[in-house]
């Protein structure tokens, strides 16, 4: 057998060996699709644990506790104020005063305050699912901001 015909027969067998190779991986992405198509929470517990998660980005926000009824907090948020065009040469941004309504539930985490401790004038930070701009959100979790740790001391 000559150098080129132990080439070629080399040649075949790594092709062929390639071909094999290739053929297995087609073959089981198939079945997965497969079985994706008749049965998706069977194929992966992370294709289930996708669909638990809320739908949206967590928004979290400062507001001062202007109100607590129940398991609703009222309070009072500053939102920019996009509407007005800012100055270039670096002036304050404006604002809009809005009111907003804070359902909690009992999945509602409380962070450094219970909801019974919150009084009105309390500065929190809300997280939730829903967008600020609305009248009323559904927190996930409510942390108390305790201001006077950031006033700095000016007899220094």
């Amino acid at each position: 057998m000559s150098n080129f015909e132990k080439f070629v027969v080399a040649a075949i067998g790594i092709l062929f060996v390639a071909v094999l190779f290739f053929g297995i991986i087609i073959f089981r992405q198939q079945k997965t699709i497969n079985t994706f198509a008749a049965n998706p929470a069977a194929v992966s517990p992370q294709a289930v644990a996708k669909k638990k998660n809320p739908p949206g980005i967590l928004k979290i926000f400062p507001a001062i506790v202007e109100n607590i009824s129940g398991n609703q907090i009222t309070v009072d948020i500053k939102l920019p104020d996009y509407s007005k065009p800012q100055n270039p040469g670096g002036g304050s941004t404006s604002f809009i005063d809005k009111k907003i309504t804070v359902n909690t539930n009992n999945k509602t985490v409380f962070e450094k305050k219970a909801l019974a401790d919150l009084k009105v004038g309390d500065a929190i930070s809300v997280s939730s699912y829903d967008s600020w701009t609305s009248d009323t959100v559904a927190a996930e979790k409510v942390t108390y901001v305790n201001v006077s740790a950031f006033k700095s001391d000016s007899s220094n």
